[in-house]
């Protein structure tokens, strides 16, 4: 796996190689699941780090005032859930960010260039520094073909119902994240993630006290960051993806043995079939819509699977131990929290059969960026 540890010299060389060769994989044979999370992060960072970090200019706001920034409700990498059944339906990552406003609001490009696609719902520029942006949600006003002027050409309004703007900013054939330092500007975010709970799974997804664990665990992280500024009732404060979630397990001393990322969308957007090995079961989105029912203003929860390959405490010598949760927003702001776990192989292991996770078995191919 790209996720990587060191040991500290308290563990020892046996707690090493163990770490090394299996703590966080199963002596059962691999889960189809487990082949999703391999190198994750890893294969994002090759594919699309050059990109998120190339420097281009800056771009201003899609909407007057263009030099002052607007309420963001929805971020880069959020969950999108959208329920049919138990656990049933259809999950992806959000590819862009969701500016509010109101119907009839008009839309300007963020940087000149060529309109290369129109449809009810989507206008996509591409641009002459080899960016594509995507503007989702409005009434078209342009062609395919016209040339269009940053804060200058209408694009488009925003449809009725909808109160936002998607913006997607495309460069190569990755989505980055508009909220990164040096694209979308001026955004100044001073709101610190939140952490509020770590919680220990069987692998059937059972809830487990963390002051007796043996065998393999399930580790989730509740965590969620708060937008800088409220967009309007009933979006107000609701929650959204940090940029960024890790994690650590060290000894009482502070030695740490295993430092690993859960989540990471600095560089790219992950696939959408990769959606089960970052966001837990249990994950909603705000206002979310379950079997049928709509939950208007309702906010949402997420959870991240810090070990989709599961914990073996197996490994690990008997005593306590300390996991730690951050979670990181694209201005580097982090919210941290804490908790004591006692590995204990007095106590009978729970069973190691992992329960089926039916969000993402029938998971499509991932979709063109403009699609999402």
């Amino acid at each position: 796996m790209a996720k990587s540890g060191w040991i500290g010299n308290r563990v020892g060389l046996v707690a090493l190689a163990v770490f090394c060769l299996g703590a966080l994989d199963s002596s059962t044979p691999i889960r189809p699941r487990s082949l999703l999370i391999l190198d994750v992060w890893q294969q994002i960072a090759v594919r699309c780090r050059h990109y998120a970090r190339e420097k281009l200019a800056p771009y201003p706001w899609p909407l007057k005032p263009f030099d002052r920034q607007h309420p963001v409700r929805g971020y880069f990498g959020d969950p999108r859930t959208v329920f049919t059944g138990p656990d049933e339906g259809v999950f992806s990552f959000h590819s862009g960010i969701d500016i509010s406003a109101y119907p009839g609001n008009p839309v300007y490009p963020v940087v000149s260039g060529t309109v290369v696609r129109v449809t009810r719902d989507v206008i996509a520029v591409s641009t002459i520094d080899a960016r594509r942006f995507q503007y989702i949600h409005l009434e078209p006003l342009v062609h395919v073909g016209e040339t269009v002027i940053a804060s200058q050409t209408v694009l488009g309004t925003i449809r009725p119902r909808w109160n936002h703007v998607h913006l997607t900013e495309i460069r190569g054939s990755c989505a980055v994240n508009p909220l990164a330092k040096g694209h979308l500007t001026p955004y100044v975010d001073d709101t610190v993630p939140t952490v509020r709970a770590i919680l220990f799974r069987t692998p059937a997804g059972k809830a487990i006290s963390p002051h007796a664990l043996d065998g393999k665990v399930r580790i989730l992280a509740d965590a969620y960051d708060t937008p800088p500024i409220p967009s309007p009732i009933p979006w107000d404060s609701l929650p959204v993806a940090p940029e960024r979630v890790t994690w650590s397990l060290a000894t009482p001393g502070g030695r740490v043995i295993i430092r690993n990322t859960g989540a990471d969308f600095r560089w790219g957007e992950p696939l959408r079939a990769q959606f089960c090995t970052v966001y837990a079961p249990g994950t909603e989105q705000n206002s979310a819509t379950i079997v049928g029912s709509f939950h208007w203003g309702k906010p949402g929860r997420y959870l991240y699977d810090l070990t989709p390959d599961l914990l073996n405490t197996a490994y690990l010598p008997d005593g306590r131990y300390r996991v730690t949760v951050n979670a990181i927003d694209s201005a580097g702001n982090k919210g941290t929290r804490s908790t004591e776990i006692e590995v204990d192989h007095a106590h009978t292991p729970p069973p190691t059969t992992v329960a089926t996770d039916r969000r993402c078995a029938n998971a499509p191919a991932p979709p063109r960026p403009e699609a999402n």
